[in-house]
This record gives structure tokens, C-alpha cells and sequence, in this order.
């Protein structure tokens, strides 16, 4: 994890990748194995990618603790088709679908879901997404209750969950899946594009029990079906390989590093390093990390974001200047996404502790600069 690099992105995904994933990768690329073949050109068919296949759900399985009534999709078009997916694989088009607003992800899960179910808001949507409501009204007769972990927009992050198991519980965990524990038999279903912390794009991660496939809907379209990624060990399409094989070592070099126990206290001490720096950086504005300052996006502190921290600094022209300075000495993709403007850090499992400690150094020496 210290691996030292030119240039560390704190993009929101792609994210930064384990510098001995991406060396194992270049090593197979051109002959994979004993196959005299890239792996860009082995067959989804045959024998290798299942090998393939099963090691990435190995991992994950193994990292995550899930259970043998969980099963393990790769599914294609990420967290946003899965959006569509959950409604013709729960519900029917006239049933009731619980949702809970957050942040971007989740507004854009719910506005997608009133195309396929009766969605059912459980919390009034605010004008900024700065904190999670405190009482909620969920209804009883929904199929299942929905809702978004950790916003990488906003930087809210739920810390434990919001609803009640008796109906299942769906969830996009895709920037938060495996860097804190987690019950998944509370679940029923858990998904996360790889893009974050287990990969590069192109493959999203499903966690769905066992007895919640094969409930789809008649006119349920091929790729959206649970039951028939499942059928088709996750290739009813020709399958993105070396995203599935990427996966696999990157879950796999997890599991060598220390495990989930130790990336979810990691999570928490990066949060620390980079949140105390900013606090004593007195000069910058800040919208969503800290509590000191009575600003209207700030939220309660037990649910600032771990991976995404935004912050805000007193006027624009520093902000830009921040951005590129840093870029100049190698920390890129620190603008935050439009809709909140200013600066977020995306602090993802495959950043370097060298990348973190380079950061902060530079907020160091910016405010030295410029106070």
C-alpha cells in the first residue's frame, strides 16, 4: 500500500487500481497462462474464463464473508441498469417499491424505478442533500425497500440501515462494498460496479440470495434477469474478460493485504488523516466535512462520507488554483462532480497510503501559500 507513483488519481471511478494488479495484468495480457493466447482473445465458452469466473467469486466470497445462499452475478451495464433490473426482478408492474432518497444516485435509482413499479418515497426529497432523515415512512406492502449506501456526489454515507428485513432489502453499495463489514444476510440484494474498489469499469458485482432469482417478470428482458445470469455462470453475452480476471486479482490481492477488517479501519484512518488537515486549514470553507461552520450543506457528522470527502475553499479563483497545482505535482481528478462544485478527494481501497499522505502535505503547503 505504499507503493510510490507519479500521478494518483482521486477520481470517483475508475478509480486507482493496485499498482501489482495492473503489473500482473500487463504480464498475461499478451499470452495468458499456458493458453499461447491475450486474454483479450480467450473464449467466454470455454474452460479458462470459467477458472476465470469462479476465482473472482472466490474472492469476493472469501473478502466479503458471504454466504452459500448468496449468489455471486457479473452483470453488465453497472449500478445504472441495475436500477432497472431490481424492479422486473422483485416486483411486478403494479406493486409497491420502497425508496430512500439520499443524494444523486439514489434520486436518479428512483426517478429510473417509477418507469417499472410504484415507487413509494419513504422521506420528502430536501432541496441539498447534506444529511439522512432521521424518521421515515416506509409501507408495509412493498416488495422491497431500496436505497443508496454512500453517496459519492453528496458525501452522505448511511452507517447502519435504514430499513426493517422483513422485506428485502436492495442496495447500491458501489463506492462503499468493501471498505467497512457487512451483515449481507440482512440483504437481499447488494450490487456495486467494479469501478470503485474492486476493478476497472465494465463489470458490476451482484449479491443476490438465492430464493429472490427466478421471480421475474414475464415480459423481463433477457439481460435484466437474474435467473438467467445466474444460468449462464454471468456470460449470457460475451462477458468483458480481462474485467472479470482484473476483479478477481484485485478481491484476491484484498484478501492477501489484510483482509475486510483491516480495509475498513484503513477507510476510516485515510478519512482522519485527510478531515484533520482540512479542519486546521482555517481559511477554507467547507460545505460537507466539517461541523464547525453553520453552512447550509453541512451535515451531522456521523454520516460524512468515508471515501468521498468534499470540501470547498473561500473563493472560486482558489479553487481552480488548487486544482491545478495539484495536478502539476500529481494528484488529478480532485474537482468535484458539478451538481456541488468545489474539491473532493475519492479515497478508494487501491490508493497508496502515499497518495493520501501526498495530498495532505499539498493542503499543508497551498495554506501556506495563499493564507
Amino acid at each position: 500500500m505504499n507503493d510510490q507513483r507519479e500521478v494518483y488519481t482521486f477520481g470517483p471511478g475508475p478509480c486507482i487500481l493496485p499498482l501489482s494488479v495492473l503489473k500482473k495484468t500487463q504480464e498475461q495480457f499478451v499470452s495468458f497462462g499456458q493458453t499461447g493466447l491475450s486474454i483479450a482473445e480467450i473464449s467466454h465458452r470455454g474452460p479458462v474464463y470459467q477458472e476465470i469466473n469462479q476465482n473472482a467469486q472466490d474472492q469476493i466470497r472469501k473478502f466479503l464473508n458471504v454466504p452459500q445462499n448468496y449468489k455471486i452475478l457479473f452483470t453488465q451495464g453497472g449500478a445504472t441498469t441495475m436500477n432497472s433490473a431490481v424492479p422486473f426482478n422483485l416486483s411486478e408492474q403494479n406493486d409497491t417499491a420502497n425508496y430512500l432518497v439520499t443524494g444523486f444516485w439514489g434520486k436518479q435509482s428512483f426517478e429510473e424505478s417509477q418507469k417499472f413499479v410504484k415507487s413509494h418515497i419513504v422521506s420528502p426529497l430536501p432541496q441539498v442533500f447534506n444529511e439522512i432523515p432521521e424518521e421515515i415512512q416506509f409501507s408495509k406492502d412493498a416488495k422491497f425497500s431500496y436505497y443508496v449506501e454512500n453517496e459519492t456526489v453528496d458525501g452522505v454515507e448511511f452507517k447502519t440501515i435504514p430499513f426493517s428485513p422483513d422485506i428485502p432489502i436492495v442496495c447500491d453499495m458501489t463506492s462503499s462494498l468493501g471498505t467497512r463489514q457487512v451483515d449481507i444476510e440482512k440483504y437481499g440484494v447488494i450490487f456495486a460496479s467494479a469501478q470503485k474498489n474492486f476493478g476497472p469499469a465494465g463489470v458490476c458485482i451482484a449479491i443476490i440470495r438465492e430464493d429472490l432469482i427466478g421471480k421475474h417478470r414475464k415480459d423481463c428482458p433477457q439481460m435484466l434477469s437474474f435467473e438467467e445470469n445466474h444460468k449462464t455462470k454471468s456470460a449470457l453475452n460475451t462477458p468483458p474478460v480481462i474485467n472479470t480476471y482484473m476483479v478477481g486479482l484485485t478481491a484476491e490481492y484484498l484478501n492477501q493485504t489484510g483482509g475486510l477488517e483491516y480495509y475498513s479501519q484503513l477507510a476510516l484512518k485515510r478519512q482522519k488523516v485527510i478531515n484533520i488537515q482540512i479542519k486546521k486549514s482555517l481559511y477554507m470553507m467547507l460545505l460537507m466535512v466539517l461541523m464547525d461552520f453553520t453552512k447550509p450543506r453541512v451535515h451531522q457528522i456521523q454520516y460524512r462520507s468515508r471515501t468521498n470527502i468534499i470540501f470547498h475553499l473561500q473563493k472560486e479563483e482558489l479553487t481552480n488554483k488548487f486544482l491545478e497545482e495539484a495536478k502539476q505535482i500529481g494528484l488529478v481528478e480532485l474537482k468535484a462532480h458539478a451538481s456541488t462544485g468545489g474539491i473532493r478527494a475519492n479515497i478508494y481501497n487501491g490508493m497508496p497510503d502515499a497518495g493520501v499522505n501526498k495530498l495532505r502535505d499539498f493542503i499543508v503547503e497551498f495554506q501556506n501559500k495563499y493564507q
